[in-house]
């Protein structure tokens, strides 16, 4: 990974002609270059502004840089007019390095642009820049097979007003360096009492905010995001509370782009009956290269039955259900669908409604998972709902299907792509999955393989999965500092023997086989959400991004929860270590997620011709 800007050709050129030419003063100054060639780049800074408008044969460029982004500070944009062409080169094409200016050598690039003799301008969009900051910048031209360095500034950045976020580096990353260039996280400013910030950031791999997209501090609950790799557009799901402002709009969909605009916008609104409730949740996944991406909505039936229904899964629900509607009144269930939402024409479909899969007369799981959901609707004759099967993440399979948690009943289904059916169905529990009715049961290898609340499935493979096994129902999860912890997990299906087996595990800090009882006592307790997935690595060597996102350290629960997100190597040992600050408590789940990112505008760490 090459941090420094190349010397221009125009530089070298003039070097040479100095040492062969010059003696004295002059000799001894190119001497000493000679000896600082290892030195950081913006040792060549002076040198290169001095040699590179010699000899006649450089280009030329007028250069004016801006920040015309309200959306995102941390975005700037160079405007480049090609004055001047070199040795009659008719096309050229033109790049932006920068570097932080008290950072040794991280000088990133931007993507080349290209230019003519007839259109010789070009603008250039440039991010990944760190808050309330100076960056060295210099503008390249490539013309041929030699590289001509025609104009140099410094800038700096804003900030958010913020010394969470603006004063040095936001998070503490220990270990090595991560190889992944980047990291994004969901991250709120304040307290127990009040949101000041809520939004996204990308750190670098020294903890450094360099990306960000705010949301609405007063409406937002949490977010589930994924980066096109094609576009770089951010593709959110954000679970609102407008019903407060008075416009019942409970969840949005919406694509930006590196520097924040608005490309596209769905809102989700209950205008009628709390059975029409439909707030998205959860989830935000691509589909492959289409405009496609799948998320999660709740879904309300009322045709299960009254209280007694509620009996089998959870008495004391139960009777709380019978105390505040009476013995006649059925139970609202609150289950999940599977929706995909089209960007190019801002249109959702339903693909699944799980009710008609799992339902809690069929599957009737006893478990102290359930909870309440508030149906917030025009319409407030009923506004609560027993959160029944808790969908908690969804993934596009490796092999023409989709896979999703339900939290509640410690499950995992996959699902046909083309909206044609059930495959199978893995659940922890046996009378959480039943009979399997259309699905066919697979079970774990052995005991210790099952997972707990799963959330944030991944496929990386034909018949290979990973998940984040939080592990808040597990047996013995009876203290979150003392008996409870979480793990990251990965599994192979065996289809002939309707068998997952556990082929890799990570906890921390302890390693797996460290025994249950050590496990439960020293481990890492993710209250909520998480993140794993397989990195893509240039070496061959396997590597992991693992995030527990709320972890309770402690038992105050009133200090909230920071997040910590790990690279993980093929044995599940901990290569590097970042930890964020703490997630305040009027948001329980925390970060929620974390996602690993190679840019924000197609920047590089190598030259981009």
């Amino acid at each position: 990974m090459g941090y420094e800007p190349i010397r221009s050709d125009d530089e070298a050129r003039a070097r040479r002609r100095g040492s062969a030419a010059m003696v004295g003063v002059f000799g001894l100054v190119m001497g000493f270059a000679v000896l600082a060639r290892d030195a950081p780049a913006r040792f060549w800074a002076p040198l290169a502004a001095l040699v590179g408008a010699g000899g006649g044969s450089s280009f030329a460029a007028s250069v004016a840089l801006s920040q015309p982004y309200d959306k995102n500070i941390l975005c700037y944009l160079a405007d480049v007019d090609v004055t001047g062409w070199s040795g009659g080169h008719a096309t050229a094409r033109v790049a932006v390095s920068y570097t932080p200016s008290d950072s040794d050598g991280l000088w990133i690039w931007s993507e080349a642009a290209d230019v003519t003799a007839a259109a010789p301008s070009a603008q250039i969009t440039f991010c990944r820049l760190r808050l309330n900051a100076a960056h060295d910048v210099r503008v390249y031209v490539r013309s041929g097979a030699r590289t001509h360095f025609v104009h140099e500034a410094t800038i700096s950045t804003g900030s958010l007003g913020f010394d969470e976020l603006d004063v040095g580096p936001f998070a503490e990353v220990t270990g090595s360096k991560p190889s992944f260039p980047l990291v994004t996280v969901q991250h709120i400013v304040g307290d127990e009492t009040s949101t000041k910030w809520f939004g996204l950031l990308s750190l670098d791999q020294e903890g450094y905010v360099v990306w960000y997209h705010a949301m609405p501090t007063n409406r937002t609950l949490y977010s589930v995001f994924q980066q096109s790799t094609k576009t770089r557009n951010m593709v959110i799901m954000r679970e609102a509370m407008d019903y407060e402002e008075g416009n019942y709009t409970n969840s949005y969909l919406l694509e930006i782009t590196p520097v924040g605009e608005m490309r596209v916008q769905y809102e989700n609104a209950c205008d009628g009956d709390p059975l029409g409730f439909t707030q998205f949740n959860h989830e935000m996944k691509l589909d492959g290269n289409s405009s496609k991406a799948i998320t999660l909505a709740y879904n309300v039936r009322d045709t299960f039955g009254n209280y007694d229904s509620l009996e089998p899964l959870n008495p004391k629900l139960a009777s709380t259900w019978q105390s505040e509607h009476g013995d006649d009144t059925p139970v609202s269930y609150v289950g999940d669908q599977l929706v995909r939402w089209d960007r190019a024409t801002n249109e959702v479909e339903t693909v699944y409604d799980l009710f008609d899969y799992v339902d809690p007369v069929s599957n009737a799981y006893l478990s102290s998972s359930y909870g309440w959901v508030d149906l917030e609707c025009k319409d407030e004759r009923k506004s609560r709902g027993i959160e029944w099967s808790h969908g908690s993440s969804a993934a596009v399979g490796m092999d023409g299907d989709y896979l999703i948690t339900l939290r509640n009943l410690q499950m995992l289904l996959s699902m046909e792509a083309d909206g044609s059916g059930a495959r199978w169905a893995l659940a922890s529990d046996s009378s959480a999955v039943g009979d399997g009715g259309a699905f066919d049961v697979y079970r774990f290898d052995a005991e210790g393989s099952k997972f707990w609340e799963p959330h944030a499935v991944v496929a990386t493979a034909k018949d290979e999965f990973f998940l984040v096994d939080d592990g808040k129902s597990r047996p013995n999860c009876t203290g979150a500092t003392t008996t409870c912890f979480s793990r990251a997990v990965g599994y192979r299906l065996d289809h002939a023997k309707k068998q997952a087996s556990l082929f890799w595990e990570f906890e921390f800090p302890l390693r797996k086989g460290a025994g249950i009882a050590n496990e439960e006592a020293e481990d890492l307790f993710n209250f909520d959400g998480g993140y794993v997935a397989k990195l893509d690595r240039d070496r061959g060597n396997e590597s992991y991004i693992v995030a527990f996102t709320a972890v309770v350290v402690d038992d105050d629960a009133t200090t909230g929860h920071p997040a910590f997100v790990f690279e993980v190597d093929a044995a599940g040992d901990a290569v590097s270590k970042i930890r964020l600050p703490r997630v305040p408590t009027t948001h329980k789940s925390g970060s929620y997620r974390a996602e690993a990112t190679t840019s924000i505008n197609g920047e590089l760490f190598t030259r981009p011709w």
